[in-house]
């Protein structure tokens, strides 16, 4: 079996491509490799960074008192040590279609007590809200009674100034045309021209 001359050269050739091939990529392999080393280190201090940032922020709301040191919030009323677990609670005003109605023929806006949408932070300790929903109802149930009294005191003056006042005003008004020098005269003569 004898080889050719150029047979050899190319089998030599084709394993020096080969050689060179393997070597181009195991040095690329190491580039990545020690790339992926570097960007892990900067990710560890980074991560690290961030830590120590948390715990700072969480040291300093602890001695605020705004956080527990397990890293949950306080309860937000005062002196009170057990952590933030129901939502707040709000004042909400009716939005459904019956509450519209009411509106246009003008009621006014009625209010209940509810506590906030899920998904916000919690404010108060599962002792603390029952209470704060009383105190709420409490204080809407002040809003509505100073409402209705205002409404009350409204229609006792109207009346009063409709059975008194307007009789007289209305001697006022025309005891102060006669001095004038005029005289009183109704809108329906007026419009007839006389």
């Amino acid at each position: 079996m004898d080889l050719d001359h150029l047979t050899v050269l190319f089998a030599i050739g084709a394993v020096c491509v080969f050689i060179m091939v393997t070597v181009l990529l195991y040095q690329r392999h190491k580039k990545e490799q020690a790339r992926f080393a570097l960007e892990a280190e900067k990710n560890d201090k980074l991560q690290t960074q961030l830590e120590a940032k948390a715990r700072q922020a969480l040291k300093d709301a602890v001695e605020a008192g705004t956080h527990l040191p397990t890293g949950h919030k306080r309860c937000l009323v005062e002196e009170c040590p057990l952590a933030a677990t129901k939502p707040g609670i709000v004042f909400a005003r009716g939005e459904g279609w019956q509450d519209y109605v009411k509106r246009l023929f003008g009621a006014p806006p009625r209010y209940t007590v509810k506590a906030k949408k899920k998904g916000t932070e919690p404010d108060l300790c599962e002792g603390h809200q029952p209470l704060a929903r009383e105190v709420a109802k409490e204080r809407l149930a002040r809003h509505e009674q100073k409402r209705v009294t205002l409404m009350m005191e409204e229609e006792a003056e109207l009346a009063h100034f409709e059975h008194v006042g307007l009789i007289s005003r209305t001697s006022e008004l025309a005891k102060k045309a006669r001095e004038m020098g005029g005289r009183v005269v109704s809108i329906q003569q007026r419009r007839v021209g006389g």
